[in-house]
């Protein structure tokens, strides 16, 4: 007589849909998070941003004879915010337009003779530069205006001084590594790789409307991208600053060079 013996059934065991509906809520919930929080990050500046009473008229202050610009807290605090662009040229565009929402500026308020037009030349005989082209007020709020220009020239910045008249001259062009540079160093698309060969009394000369002006390397200095205090920099003397990218060929940071006139 045989016996037969009933077989265990087989259980198994299958995830419940409600268990797989939870976990996919769960990972839209922390995307869901994730992008507020980066939506939070970007527009924190503007939510919190401390503006001063002052800032409306701001700018007669920097076009005042001797402001003493290094010390303005708008800037400064300006300055210190992360609201700029890293590139070179184009911070040069988008830091200054930043900062005109900012302090209230309207590039329309710089000094009358913003409008003269023309070259100058700069020679600077310590690195065998001469008689390179400056075009004189470039639109340097517009990145497609001074682009153009410093193809083959150096430009000069809408608005700042000329070699005659008192106040600061901001002449500033690209720079380029310095192999490269030297292919054809004389270029002025490449001049200025060579900028941080100058030292204090190295002479600079301006030739404008047929007179050659002679200026005295004061100082070089390294500043932030961001450090807008060499081209607001006006006073009686007359002076010239010189400025191009550093490191040569990347550019986070600005050479400066300041010359008094003699």
């Amino acid at each position: 007589m045989r016996t037969y013996m009933r077989k265990a059934p087989i259980i198994k065991f299958v995830n419940k849909p409600l268990a797989t509906k939870k976990k996919r809520n769960l990972v839209y919930y922390i995307i869901l998070v994730l992008i507020l929080a980066i939506l939070f990050i970007a527009i924190y500046p503007y939510l919190f941003s401390n503006s001063s009473p002052r800032e409306n008229n701001l700018i007669n202050y920097l076009l005042t004879p001797n402001a003493d610009v290094d010390n303005v807290p708008e800037i400064l605090a300006y300055q210190s915010s992360n609201n700029f662009s890293s590139a070179y040229l184009t911070n040069l565009s988008v830091n200054i337009n930043n900062v005109a929402k900012t302090i209230n500026i309207d590039p329309k308020t710089f000094p009358e003779y913003a409008d003269i037009k023309g070259k100058m030349y700069l020679t600077i005989p310590k690195l065998e530069l001469e008689n390179l082209p400056v075009v004189i007020n470039v639109n340097s709020f517009d990145t497609n205006s001074y682009m153009k220009v410093l193809e083959n020239n150096l430009a000069h910045f809408q608005g700042t001084s000329l070699p005659d008249k008192p106040g600061n001259t901001f002449i500033y062009g690209h720079s380029t590594n310095e192999i490269v540079a030297m292919a054809n160093p004389k270029a002025p698309i490449n001049a200025f790789t060579f900028l941080y060969k100058l030292d204090v009394n190295d002479e600079i000369y301006i030739k404008y409307n047929d007179i050659q002006y002679k200026y005295i390397v004061q100082k070089t200095k390294v500043v932030k991208a961001n450090d807008l205090t060499p081209i607001f920099s006006y006073s009686d003397e007359k002076k010239l600053t010189l400025m191009s990218c550093w490191p040569n060929g990347i550019g986070t940071d600005r050479l400066i060079v300041v010359a008094k006139q003699v």
